[in-house]
């Protein structure tokens, strides 16, 4: 069984909002598409779209339920809870993150989510 402690800490960094420590698992030439968006190059695009979505939702905390080992990398399913900074409303939303790795680092990060709950 393969070490997935890795994983772990990289979503305890975002719930935490240490987002150069999250970006610190980004490979320098990592692709990062959050949902249905357009994806970004490098680490300081993610932080980029991070930094949006965080001046719309506080305390932030991942749930893992699954973690699979795959040929290319990780795949993670979970339920990310947050609140709403507009009305403070806590939402939750299922995810499931795909992550392609290179010499111990994301290259890809798909965030496979529906982020509209964030928006309405």
């Amino acid at each position: 069984m393969a070490d997935h402690s890795w994983v772990h800490e990289l979503f305890a960094k975002f719930d935490q909002g240490d987002i150069e420590g999250w970006a610190a698992y980004l490979s320098e030439d990592a692709s990062f598409r959050m949902g249905s968006g357009v994806p970004v190059s490098g680490p300081q695009g993610a932080k980029q779209v991070i930094s949006a979505i965080l001046t719309m939702a506080r305390n932030l905390r991942h749930d893992l339920i699954d973690v699979w080992q795959t040929p290319q990398g990780v795949v993670v399913r979970g339920e990310l809870s947050m609140n709403r900074i507009k009305d403070g409303r806590r939402i939750t939303v299922p995810f499931c993150n795909v992550f392609d790795v290179k010499e111990q680092r994301i290259q890809r990060y798909l965030a496979h989510l529906d982020p509209s709950p964030i928006f309405s």
